[in-house]
């Protein structure tokens, strides 16, 4: 299975993991279908990303499939984001036109939903493989911090009453103080 499975992440990633160099930076990205037919569809891509995915811990090259996807989706994030939504082609922008039974893709109010929502659908594996790849469980909810806070030695006594969070370690030589019940170092 193990043979197998190299065999098919090789050829998938080698096939469908076209490249691209932008300012110096190699991209690659899954292809969608342009005027001629060729290319995947989103839910293609979608589907092949999961795969990338499950394979990763076994294979090197699954792994990076996986890392460019995430890299050609922030790129189109920072670039290309348009009323909150990516352009099918991620590295071309909105630029890139074609159709496809009637319908031109760069005109947003006529967009198919199926790359929006793939898209929403490959940022989340992609958080949740990024989660389970760095041991991170899930994510931490912050409560909303008190302006004013007390100062605590780690044996318990009060060193300061009601100081400014951002000022409350002003002034307090090196070692361990306890501020809304959490451990802060001091250098």
């Amino acid at each position: 299975y193990k043979t197998d499975l190299t065999k098919l992440v090789d050829r998938a990633y080698r096939y469908f993991y076209g490249a691209k160099r932008i300012d110096g930076v190699t991209y690659r990205e899954m292809p969608y279908k342009d005027n001629n037919g060729k290319g995947g569809s989103p839910w293609f891509n979608d589907v092949m990303l999961r795969g990338f995915i499950d394979a990763a811990p076994y294979e090197a090259t699954a792994k990076t499939a996986a890392n460019y996807t995430q890299q050609a989706l922030d790129y189109a994030f920072e670039n290309h984001r348009r009323l909150g939504m990516l352009p099918i082609r991620l590295l071309d922008g909105w630029g890139f036109e074609f159709t496809d039974g009637g319908t031109q893709y760069t005109d947003l109010t006529r967009l198919n939903v199926m790359y929006p929502l793939s898209r929403v659908s490959e940022f989340g594996m992609l958080v949740k493989y990024a989660s389970e790849s760095t041991g991170i469980e899930k994510p931490a909810v912050q409560k909303k911090k008190a302006e004013k806070v007390n100062v605590y030695s780690v044996d318990g006594r009060l060193l300061k009453t009601g100081s400014q969070r951002e000022t409350a370690l002003q002034g307090l030589s090196a070692g361990l103080y306890i501020i809304d019940g959490q451990k802060i170092a001091v250098k």
